[in-house]
Order: structure tokens, then C-alpha cells, then sequence
């Protein structure tokens, strides 16, 4: 029993005050099941990575991009703006890495096509670094750095948007840690990539779905899955079975004038989401010519997991090796699980297990061979797969009793390379920045 505060004389009806109650949840609880507090989490880890590279070890921003000699030789000088922040930078190796062509882009919008591998792909995702150059405000001394805090903020928004919906739904926000700490989109955090803001975006627009004035929730929903395609095209497979969707109660009831309403609806949210993502796109075609070189190897028109399959000689190795463990077998335990869950008409088909099942098939187990070269690659591309994995929980749980075995063996894998991501990187940073700070 809490201790009551002394009695003293009442008036009739007033209630005796308690100045503290034994069996009151304490605050630090109330807030640690509180969305806030996982974001708080992810945040707390991303700044840490910031403040260990511009804080304490003095890092170059434009490392982070990963420039390559061969596209620097490529651009031939033809941006003055690109040219002169490149006296500053070291390349790293020949090549490079896709970071690079946001970092392009973003220093030189107009001139930055002779610097890129292919133009109408990475002018494709170009909200990015829009984005990085708008929080700069053109500045091209600040574009280097702004390019990693929008992937931060990013990262800390879109856990924000996962934990509110799970919220919503009576599920721990807890596992949008999960997302947050993905060891994929931490590796594009670092290194200039687009996927975080994309997923964080299409994250808030399906948050936005569930907001209680039907025109608001509407259009915020197509803005912000706009604003996704135009970051990662990827976000689509996510985006279009929810808007899908919109459409569905109407069409399950009786009669053609029903319909009407939820098809409208329906068309209006897909053509606010995807028509300035196609417009874009012809534009594109127009300055650029075809979206991708080589554009049949990246379809899926091809055998189960033969993307994988083709380092078969390799298959040993190291960095294919680690790719089976942390990209094949995980999207096969999804790919088990949605397929018995679409099984189950027509509780299992909903926009989540969709979702689940479009990113699983394109992102998996038809990924082609290109995208198996390294982690770096294969690793990155499975944001979409662990997003839709969260939001399908709900389905699962009234499918097979709250039973998410299935779903913590997948995550065990996935979640695996962070340490060698992340965690131990950031470790053994601070360990010696504190060694030092002791011998000094």
C-alpha cells in the first residue's frame, strides 16, 4: 500500500489527496514504451557516428562519398563547381562507389552528367542530393557534410514514423530498431547513398494513411510516396500495395456504383504518387536517352536465386559466403513466410504482406548477379524486405497467434553485420580517442 498523505478535514464529495501511489507506473517506464524513447536510441547511435568522424577523428566528408579517379577523368573538367571541391578530394581506388553521383549531382545539378556512369539512373533519385544542396543552401563547402546529415535525420524520422505506426497497433515500438539500426541502410548512411530517405519518406506516408481526416491523410500519403519514388524508385513496391488498397472496401461491396468511390480515391493517390515519378522519367528519356545500360540484366526474368547462384565457383568466399548468410537465407525466411500467408485468403492478402512479398521476390530472390558483387551492394538492397517484414507483424500475429519466430530468425541474420558496420568501428574510435586523452 503507497503512503497517503495525513487526513485531514474534507468536503463533502472531495477526494483524499495521495501523495504518492505505490502501484503508479514510474515515469522512466511510461517514456521507455513511448515511441520516443527507441528514436531517441537510433539517434543516440547516429550522432555517436557523426561526432566520431567531424568531431574527434577530423574526417573528410567526401571520403564518405567514395569518388573514383575514372569519373573524376570522365567529367573532364566540365563542371568549374565539381572541379574545384575535387582538389580536396583523395579517390578511393578506381571506381568508386554510387555515393559519388550523389555527391556529383548535388555540388553541380545542371553539369554534373559527364561525371556519371548513367545519367537517367542517377538523376532518377535526384530528391536526395536536392535535398543535401538545399539544407547547404548551395554552399559547396557544406555539401559534403550536408549529404550525411540528411541520411541521419532521415534515419531518426523514419524509426520515428515505424514506431508510431507499431504504436498504433498495440506492438512494442521497440522493434523499429530493427529499422533503424538495419546494418543496409547504416551502410548507405555512411556513404552517401539514397535508401534512407527514401524508406524514411514512404514510412510517413503509410503513417499518414492512418490520420483521421480522410482528405489530409490523402494527400500527405501521395506527397510524401512522391517524394519516396523520386529518392529510391525501390520505395514503389512498398508504396503501391497500400494505395492499392484505398481502393479495396469499396470494390469487395455490391453493386457497380460502389466502387466508384474507392476506384477514384484509389486513382487519385496513385497518380499524386507515381505520375511527377513517370513525368520525371520521360524528362529524363529526353535528355539522357535509355534508363539503364544494359537495362535487361537487372530484370527478374530469370531462375530463383540465380543471381547468387552465378558465383557458384565462389560460393566459399568470403564476400559472397557472408551474403548468403545475411541476404539469401533471411529472404527465404520471408519469402516462406508471406507465400503461406498469402495462402491464407483472404486474411493474408493484405497491403503489408504485398509488400512483403513484391520486395522478397525482386529484392532476393530474383536479384540479379550485378548486385551480388558485395554487401555493400546485395546488403542495402534488403531495406525494403525488413520494412515490409515490420509491417506485416500484425498479419502474422492474427494468422499464427503472435507466433514471430520466423521473423526474429530472419532479423538474427539480417541484423548480424552491424557489428562489423557499425558497432565495432565505433568502438574501437572512441577506445582510442580515450587511450589518448589518458597517455596525454
Amino acid at each position: 500500500m503507497g503512503f497517503m498523505a495525513p487526513a485531514r478535514n474534507m468536503k463533502a464529495g472531495e477526494r483524499p489527496y495521495k501523495a504518492w501511489d505505490a502501484t503508479a507506473t514510474p515515469a522512466w517506464r511510461v517514456f521507455l514504451t513511448h515511441p520516443l524513447a527507441v528514436t531517441l536510441a537510433v539517434a543516440l547511435v547516429y550522432g555517436a557516428s557523426l561526432l566520431l568522424s567531424f568531431g574527434i577523428q577530423n574526417q573528410d566528408p567526401r571520403a564518405l562519398a567514395t569518388i573514383g579517379t575514372r569519373f573524376i577523368q570522365k567529367g573532364g573538367g566540365a563542371s568549374p563547381v565539381i572541379q574545384q571541391d575535387l582538389t580536396r578530394v583523395s579517390p578511393s581506388g578506381y571506381y568508386g562507389f554510387d555515393g559519388q553521383f550523389c555527391y556529383f549531382i548535388a555540388m553541380d545539378p545542371l553539369h554534373a552528367a559527364p561525371y556519371i556512369d548513367a545519367p537517367a539512373l542517377r538523376y532518377e533519385r535526384i530528391l536526395y542530393p536536392l535535398a543535401a544542396r538545399a539544407l547547404a543552401l548551395g554552399d559547396p563547402a557544406l555539401i559534403p557534410y550536408t549529404l550525411v546529415y540528411v541520411n541521419a535525420l532521415a534515419m531518426i524520422a523514419g524509426t520515428l514514423a515505424i514506431a508510431l505506426w507499431l504504436r498504433r497497433r498495440r506492438i512494442t515500438s521497440w522493434i523499429a530498431l530493427v529499422f533503424g539500426l538495419f546494418p543496409g541502410l547504416f551502410f548507405a548512411f555512411r556513404h552517401d547513398l539514397t535508401e534512407p530517405l527514401g524508406f524514411a519518406l514512404v514510412a510517413w506516408g503509410i503513417l499518414a494513411l492512418g490520420w483521421p481526416r480522410p482528405r489530409l491523410r490523402f494527400v500527405a500519403a501521395s506527397v510524401l510516396f512522391a517524394l519516396a519514388a523520386l529518392s529510391r524508385e525501390a520505395t514503389l513496391f512498398i508504396s503501391l500495395p497500400y494505395i492499392l488498397r484505398l481502393a479495396l472496401p469499396e470494390i469487395t461491396r455490391r453493386g457497380w456504383a460502389a466502387k466508384w468511390p474507392g476506384l477514384l480515391r484509389a486513382g487519385a493517390v496513385l497518380a499524386g504518387s507515381v505520375g511527377p515519378f513517370l513525368i520525371w522519367k520521360v524528362v529524363l528519356y529526353a535528355l539522357f536517352g535509355a534508363v539503364l545500360l544494359d537495362a535487361g540484366q537487372y530484370l527478374p526474368f530469370r531462375a530463383p536465386f540465380s543471381g547468387v547462384l552465378w558465383y557458384w565457383s565462389q560460393i566459399t568466399a568470403p564476400g559472397i559466403e557472408n551474403q548468403v548468410y545475411f541476404v539469401v537465407i533471411p529472404g527465404i525466411i520471408a519469402t516462406v513466410a508471406v507465400i503461406l500467408a498469402l495462402l491464407r485468403w483472404p486474411v493474408g492478402w493484405t497491403p503489408a504482406t504485398l509488400a512483403l512479398a513484391f520486395n522478397a521476390l525482386y529484392m532476393c530472390v530474383f536479384l540479379a548477379p550485378q548486385s551480388y558483387i558485395d554487401y555493400s551492394s546485395s546488403g542495402r538492397i534488403q531495406s525494403g524486405v525488413v520494412m515490409a517484414a515490420i509491417l506485416a507483424l500484425p498479419v502474422f500475429d492474427r494468422l499464427w497467434r503472435q507466433s514471430r519466430g520466423w521473423f526474429w530468425a530472419a532479423n538474427a541474420l539480417w541484423m548480424a553485420p552491424l557489428w562489423h558496420i557499425a558497432l565495432q568501428p565505433m568502438l574501437q574510435g572512441y577506445l582510442s580517442y580515450f587511450h589518448h586523452l589518458i597517455l596525454a
